[in-house]
């Protein structure tokens, strides 16, 4: 071969060398080959990693971002979790673009280490810096297991859904079907006692609601065909001077029971009384007789953060908290929440810590003065007087909701007068 043409050939050589090494990236971002990464770990010749990774719990999820790697030829970035610290790290996402530097993780409760991994190819980068988040799903306090509660983190005893979209009217955006907001007489009669309270449930699992009157003698039972044309079951819960009512799932079963206040007073010494269901919408008397005082207002509520409702009574002199063990038998706590004469109560998380408190409407009066009251719990059932004296009207009824749009929980008092909204601060 001539001299000329070994020099063409190592000119040509060095050419397509040439051009090799123009399409290999930079060392910091080639691969030796496909097997640099086949036991799922980086090699030494890497795409750099993403930085600045920050993992945030929410109420519902735990929220991930980070920023990216600044190589620009990366096809995206992959997520890992590990419930220890430094792994090992099970991958959990994939994300793409390169870009795309959020990811919202929705773990079950526990403790979480997450790294990012940028990724090309089957390469990979090495580990972000590791982030952390403890999840833990917010208790509302109304024992409706979450699998089956329709406002998971919002207290809704009744589970209320109006529009039947599988979201509680507690924490629908839209919770009613449209409407004009007016109102026409439906012309039902539906008895004719002395009916002190009412509450609204589906007490025989036919997806509607239906109605329980509390009444100065035989409270009732209405039930509902579905269109809101209501039929009295023909059951009489009790016949005592009863002043409230108020549902919810005492005994863990998964339907709607019953707990009455009742105006025991110096004449009667009538207790206040549960009432079990079968789930057909049948209630049983459970037996207890659960104080003796004139009893005018309950609230249910988890109060002690152990999974099940308790009460609280709203009396003509020491409000009360009663106990749930699970199975709907209730015990006095031994507490009294103010000697005034209180006519109603509301329970919700007033103060913000996650747990429910009560505001209790008193009457004042011209001969007592005595104000409403808010008593505050410590999470786990115990109750202090927040000082506050709010009027000193004659009130009968309190409502707890958020009127002002702030996230907080205000107050509207129906009082002997001009009733009176309070707000949260």
């Amino acid at each position: 071969m001539s001299r000329l043409s070994r020099l063409t050939g190592l000119t040509a050589a060095a050419l397509v060398l040439a051009g090799l090494l123009v399409l290999i990236p930079s060392r910091n971002a080639a691969f030796l080959s496909v097997a640099d990464n086949v036991s799922n770990s980086w090699a030494a010749d890497t795409v750099n990693p993403p930085t600045s990774l920050a993992a945030v719990a929410n109420a519902a999820d735990v929220d991930l971002d980070w920023t990216a790697t600044p190589d620009s030829y990366a096809a995206g970035h992959r997520i890992y979790r590990s419930t220890t610290s430094g792994g090992p790290y099970v991958q959990i996402a994939q994300t793409t673009p390169r870009t795309t530097t959020t990811y919202v993780d929705t773990p079950v409760d526990g403790t979480y280490y997450y790294v990012a991994r940028a990724y090309y190819l089957n390469w990979e980068s090495a580990d972000s810096n590791e982030a952390t988040a403890t999840f833990v799903t917010p208790e509302d306090y109304d024992a409706v297991v979450p699998a089956s509660d329709n406002c998971p983190t919002t207290f809704n005893i009744d589970q209320y859904d109006t529009d039947a979209d599988g979201t509680g009217d507690a924490c629908d955006a839209t919770p009613t079907l449209s409407s004009a907001g007016a109102f026409t007489n439906s012309g039902q009669s539906l008895g004719s006692g002395d009916s002190k309270g009412v509450a609204f449930g589906d007490v025989d699992g036919d997806g509607d609601l239906d109605a329980i009157i509390a009444n100065d003698g035989n409270n009732t039972v209405w039930v509902n065909s579905g269109t809101g044309t209501f039929s009295n079951s023909g059951q009489s819960l009790g016949s005592k001077p009863n002043t409230s009512v108020a549902l919810g799932d005492l005994d863990g079963d998964g339907d709607l029971d019953v707990f009455f206040a009742t105006d025991g007073g110096i004449l009667s010494g009538d207790a206040n009384t549960v009432w079990i269901n079968n789930g057909s919408g049948t209630f049983t008397d459970s037996g207890q007789s659960l104080g003796s005082g004139d009893s005018e207002g309950v609230g249910l509520g988890d109060l002690d953060g152990d999974g099940d409702l308790d009460a609280i009574i709203a009396n003509d002199g020491n409000n009360t908290v009663w106990v749930n063990n699970g199975s709907g038998t209730f015990t006095n706590s031994g507490q009294s929440l103010g000697s005034a004469d209180s006519r109603d109560v509301a329970l919700g998380d007033l103060d913000g810590d996650g747990d429910l408190d009560a505001f209790f409407a008193t009457n004042g009066g011209f001969l007592s003065s005595d104000a409403n009251t808010v008593w505050v719990n410590n999470g786990s059932g115990t109750f202090t007087n927040s000082g506050q004296s709010l009027g000193s009207g004659d009130s009968r009824g309190v409502a707890l909701g958020d009127s002002d749009g702030d996230g907080d929980l205000d107050a509207i008092i129906a009082n002997d007068g001009s009733n009176i909204v309070w707000l949260n601060n």
